[in-house]
């Protein structure tokens, strides 16, 4: 007789039923050390448990460390929802539900996707059985409090923010750049700070101090920004973290006044602004702080002058040299930016002489790019105008336009398909509210999701199909360089500008002594695709110090590689 075969514990089948398959997902909004109350351990430990309980094999554990509930943009739940979708896993597993998401929509929406991928979602601490209606009301109970718990959360801090700034002290209670907390306490009582620093006012710390007072006095006499914070930068300064302070980081740090004795606030309706973060932006409360400051109310009267004539001290809207904003670092890719530098030679001669550097390099990222001078640019750019007026240059102008010819040519994109596609994207957004909400059926959800989707999608393909098409990029005429080369001397700078717009893409420069081969090579028009600097570096941003220096003024001759 054969043996006898075991039923499956749960379905009474011959065959046993296969454990199901999790992932653990662990989610800290501000993640600092294993005590703190949700760690990432406390979390694991507790859906371990679960998983042992019920018999569930742990695939993979899944974090999301220093990252808010409120948004799922840069969160691994995507990632788990397509996994679940693939038949990598059958369940997920999370602490609370809190931990899954604080936005009830949102989560809901996710939820929703999850489940219909073939999964199903299940919370250690708070397990309920969503099976039936009950389950899944106490299941979207627990998602809005969650919700709740974080608006509730943010309006504490807000006042508490009131409140901090009322008595003159930060909002946060972090350090600055000048200042420390003392550790000094009371005598006999080890465990108590002195009177300042309960009250939360930071202690000057005169190491750093005595640098934050040059930076207004140099600022204050007209000395300019890039030149203070090179020499700093050289004379080893840097952050408590170890980081070089950069223009913008110098900026950021003075324009909050606080090293002049302020506590500054400024409305959230204003933080969006373009320039909100200025000395001189809308909205800002200067608020007497409590702390000392390190620079007399002159000084910071003066750097406030300065910074809010910004506009009115440097020159205007026209370009105020012949390539300002064509001219580029050949190794990093960034713009160079222009300076002067007065010159003296040994026959008695005497002037100004502009040159161009590395905006990077100015703003102390890895670039060694060099300097140029105005004079060799433009000689390299009447040469590059000549040579197009030869035969050779006829020859050059025709192929181009031949290659032109036959390339596809661009159609504009039509205003309505954008308009059309912010619709569809609006309607899509309120069908999953309607859906999450239970006020329509997952029938008519499915249908209506199924033709919206298919409809986004098309729009975004044509879009997508019309702006690939790139216009092709023409050689102009000789008769444009013939023009151009005629008028060049009576021309003014923004003129010469606007000109050299039209048959130049870029003015490359490479680091070298004046002399050096191909230091300042041209780039016209036609071969703007086929360009690419050597070693290009991130686009200029806050990481390298807000806007790019514009002018230096009295900048040191012997700065220049290739002075006269």
């Amino acid at each position: 007789m054969g043996s006898a075969v075991t039923p499956g514990l749960l379905t009474g089948s011959p065959f046993p039923q296969q454990p199901k398959r999790a992932i653990i997902y662990v989610r800290v909004s501000r993640y600092r050390d294993k005590d703190e109350k949700i760690s990432p351990e406390l979390q694991i430990d507790a859906c371990n448990t679960l998983a042992e309980r019920e018999g569930m094999v742990v695939v993979d554990v899944l974090q999301d460390l220093n990252l808010s509930g409120k948004y799922f943009a840069k969160r691994q739940v995507e990632q788990i929802i397509q996994r679940i979708k693939r038949g990598e896993a059958d369940v997920v597993l999370v602490w609370r539900w809190s931990r899954f998401g604080r936005d009830a929509t949102l989560s809901s929406y996710n939820i929703k996707r999850l489940e219909q991928a073939g999964g199903e979602i299940r919370a250690a601490k708070e397990d309920i059985d969503t099976s039936s209606s009950g389950g899944r009301l106490g299941r979207n109970t627990h998602l809005i409090v969650a919700e709740y718990e974080v608006d509730r959360s943010r309006e504490s801090w807000m006042e508490t923010h009131d409140h901090r700034r009322g008595r003159g002290v930060t909002h946060d209670g972090q350090l600055r750049f000048g200042y420390g907390k003392c550790r000094r306490s009371v005598e006999g009582d080890p465990d108590s700070r002195c009177e300042k620093c309960r009250v939360g006012a930071l202690h000057v710390e005169e190491s750093e101090a005595v640098y934050v007072r040059e930076m207004f006095e140099r600022l204050s006499a007209g000395e300019p920004m890039n030149r203070i914070v090179v020499d700093m930068t050289a004379r080893g300064l840097r952050t408590r973290e170890g980081a070089v302070l950069t223009i913008g980081k110098w900026y950021r740090m003075l324009d909050s006044g606080y090293q002049a004795g302020y506590v500054r606030h400024q409305p959230t309706k204003y933080r969006k602004e373009l320039g909100s973060s200025h000395v001189d932006a809308p909205g800002i409360e200067w608020i007497k702080g409590i702390h000392d400051p390190l620079v007399p109310e002159d000084l910071w009267t003066a750097y406030k002058a300065r910074r809010g004539n910004r506009s009115g001290s440097s020159r205007d809207n026209a370009p105020a040299h012949s390539v300002t904003g064509l001219i580029y670092c050949d190794l990093c890719g960034w713009r160079m930016v222009s300076g002067s530098t007065k010159y003296k030679r040994k026959n008695g001669d005497s002037g100004i002489s502009v040159f161009f550097r590395c905006s990077a390099k100015v703003r102390g990222a890895t670039c060694t790019g060099g300097t140029v001078l105005l004079t060799v640019v433009e000689e390299a750019v009447r040469s590059f105008l000549a040579s197009r007026v030869t035969p050779e240059g006829d020859t050059i102008a025709a192929a181009s336009a031949k290659e032109a010819a036959a390339a596809p040519v661009a159609r504009p994109v039509e205003v309505d398909q954008y308009a059309q596609l912010n619709e569809r994207n609006a309607e899509l957004e309120r069908l999953v509210t309607l859906y999450t909400k239970g006020m329509i059926k997952l029938e008519s959800y499915e249908h209506r999701y199924r033709e919206l989707t298919g409809a986004i999608a098309k729009l975004e393909a044509q879009i997508e199909r019309r702006e690939s098409v790139p216009e092709p990029a023409v050689s102009p005429s000789p008769q444009v360089f013939r023009g151009i080369l005629t008028e060049w001397e009576g021309l003014e700078a923004w003129a010469k500008r606007q000109a050299l717009s039209m048959v130049v893409h870029r003015i490359v420069v490479r680091p070298g002594p004046r002399g050096t081969k191909d230091k300042v090579r041209i780039i016209p028009i036609e071969d703007a695709e086929r360009y690419s600097p050597q070693a290009a570096l991130p686009a200029p941003g806050r990481a390298f110090g807000g806007p790019a220096v514009a002018r230096v003024d009295d900048e040191p001759l012997e700065e220049l590689s290739d002075a006269p």
